[in-house]
């Protein structure tokens, strides 16, 4: 019983921690974040917070290491009707499901790398089902367009998260599945009046 309640206010503390963080990486760059503002807000000591964390940038790391690994503990036990074509519908709800998380990063301060991280854990899915969707189709034409919607739906989930999660994930990934759908009959359409190899860039 004795480990059990330490095990809990352990769990409890990493989680004020982390909450009192995210907090003042929405107000100020990360490089200006102290650990004695942390301590300050999470109502805790130094002595406290080392015991879990080596500095700041540590503490970072290790938040944004667990939500990848439930992202792709998610991914991994996708069913293969849930995939959207462009991004798992399962990376969408751990999204929102982490709400404190991603608008923190997703914020004018957060980790400019952490979503489009997450954009790639998809990547070798998108190609693999759009070579066969499309066999006829170059492979740099296929990864131009994979470069071209990630973009397009990085900026989608940044603006779904800033604006407070207000539409379902489900929209969220059908909207991004028509977006990829359209550039795809754009491009089919744009090839039958043209040579196909041509590339005007």
């Amino acid at each position: 019983m004795k480990n059990l309640n330490l095990d809990r206010r352990s769990k409890y503390t990493r989680k004020m921690i982390r909450h009192s963080f995210l907090q003042l990486l929405e107000e100020k760059p990360l490089g200006k974040i102290t650990v004695k503002e942390i301590c300050e807000k999470a109502d805790i000591n130094r002595a406290t917070f080392y015991a879990h964390y080596e500095d700041v940038y540590d503490l970072l790391n290790k938040i944004e290491e667990e939500f990848y690994q439930e992202v792709l503990l998610s991914v991994s036990n996708m069913e293969q009707g849930n995939y959207t074509g462009i991004l798992p519908l399962e990376i969408l709800k751990k999204i929102r499901e982490n709400e404190e998380l991603c608008k923190a990063m997703f914020s004018k301060y957060g980790d400019k790398e952490f979503l489009a991280r997450m954009m790639y854990f998809a990547r070798a899915d998108s190609l693999n089902a759009w070579r066969k969707l499309y066999p006829d189709m170059e492979e740099k034409r296929l990864e131009w367009l994979y470069e071209f919607i990630v973009n397009g739906c990085e900026g989608i989930i940044r603006s779904w998260a800033v604006n407070g999660f207000l539409a379902e994930p489900e929209a969220i990934a059908e909207f991004m599945a028509q977006m990829f759908r359209s550039c795809v009959q754009g491009m089919e359409m744009g090839a039958k009046g043209s040579d196909p190899s041509y590339i005007g860039v």
